[in-house]
């Protein structure tokens, strides 16, 4: 009986993991196009303004005034009909600018854009992605957010050669540009139901597409925006002049006997006495008449009425 139970169990165990098996592939088999497509159609009520958020992504400033400079025809997809007006895959153009994100830019996983459906935006009208002329070009998250470092330099490329591209729309983490919006107005914040943090959605025109426009006939014409220049280093200030020596004053005794003092005063200590002519240097003072001097190497107070200027001194003074 516990034998059959057993059996009876793992049975039922590798059912369930053969149900689980069918349908994680069946959720492979659908694809990027048909999840991520449904919320990458675009209309202007998805654009909610200029940008004031720090975190959206906006162009460097050489990338911004490039795009300024682009200008490129919006064409839009034509009515839904029940998919009859389906291109049937992405056209050669979209798949060719697709190859060449994927090769020139490190980071960009993969892309895909194809899916014959309805504008999940407007019914009544085919999503630009069942035109064949919009790709989905997939980058990895970090850590949930979206990779700046290489999405930023693709979506920068994009605008910066729209024109010859024939781009007409690039959306990327949580901003969108639209060529055919005049300079200035060109990027805007998008409120659509994705972010758009793992994936840029980009849309070609129809000469795009149909590899009509400059850049598939000369690789050459593109231009690659310069990242920001580095803040300049501060200058190094220029070292302060050294000081000039200080030459500090000599006086002469011109008294016989002069009491050398711990502190200014005839109350101070006497220290030594200094025999008229001694020369001394002051090294303060004066304080209430008394100069605090030193005199061989001793330092003391001297009254000033005993003192005179080196300069001033004659021995006659004392007596020579």
């Amino acid at each position: 009986m516990g034998l059959q139970w057993a059996r009876t169990l793992m049975s039922a165990h590798r059912l369930l993991l053969g149900l689980v098996g069918i349908g994680f592939m069946a959720t492979a088999a659908v694809g990027c196009a048909a999840d991520e497509g449904d919320s990458d159609d675009w209309d202007e009520a998805s654009d909610v303004g200029e940008i004031a958020v720090a975190g959206r992504w906006t162009p460097s400033a050489s990338a911004s005034a490039a795009g300024d400079r682009q200008w490129a025809r919006y064409d839009d997809a034509p009515s839904w009909s029940g998919g009859r007006n389906c291109g049937g895959g992405l056209l050669a153009g979209t798949r060719e600018l697709g190859d060449h994100l994927q090769r020139s830019f490190r980071g960009v996983r993969s892309y895909d854009g194809y899916a014959c459906r309805a504008n999940t935006a407007n019914t009544s009208q085919m999503s630009v992605h069942g035109t064949g002329r919009a790709l989905d070009v997939f980058i990895p998250l970090i850590r949930g957010q979206a990779d700046n470092t290489v999405g930023d330099a693709v979506a920068n490329w994009l605008i910066a050669n729209a024109s010859s591209l024939g781009v007409q729309l690039v959306i990327w983490d949580r901003s969108t540009w639209n060529a055919s919006r005049p300079a200035g107005s060109k990027l805007r914040a998008y409120g659509g139901p994705h972010p758009h943090n793992d994936h840029l959605h980009i849309e070609l025109n129809s000469d795009g597409a149909a590899r009509r426009t400059a850049w598939f006939r000369d690789r050459s014409v593109a231009t690659s925006p310069t990242p920001a220049p580095a803040p300049a280093p501060a200058p190094t200030p220029a070292p302060a002049p050294a000081p000039a020596p200080v030459t500090l004053p000599r006086m002469r005794v011109i008294a016989g006997g002069l009491n050398l003092r711990r502190s200014a005063g005839t109350s101070g200590a006497i220290i030594t006495a200094m025999p008229c002519g001694a020369p001394v240097t002051v090294v303060g003072g004066p304080v209430s008449g008394w100069y605090n001097v030193d005199y061989n190497g001793v330092r003391g107070w001297a009254s000033g009425s005993y003192l005179t200027p080196e300069a001033s001194y004659r021995a006659s003074v004392c007596g020579s």
